[in-house]
């Protein structure tokens, strides 16, 4: 059990597809909607611009 910080927002978190084929990746996910806004592979930089982000 983890306790954490869970701050309203976009925040950048890495996931692994368990159920598939057991590989990580990073997530940016709305906390506030529970949705993806992006992915991106394991390895890469956060990107410099969301989509839809302003400009």
């Amino acid at each position: 059990f983890f306790i954490r910080a869970n701050p309203k927002g976009v925040i950048y978190e890495r996931w692994r597809h368990i159920h598939g084929c057991a590989r990580f990746f990073n997530a940016v996910r709305d906390t506030v909607t529970d949705k993806f806004v992006m992915t991106y592979k394991a390895g890469e930089p956060k990107p410099a611009k969301l989509p839809g982000a302003a400009k």
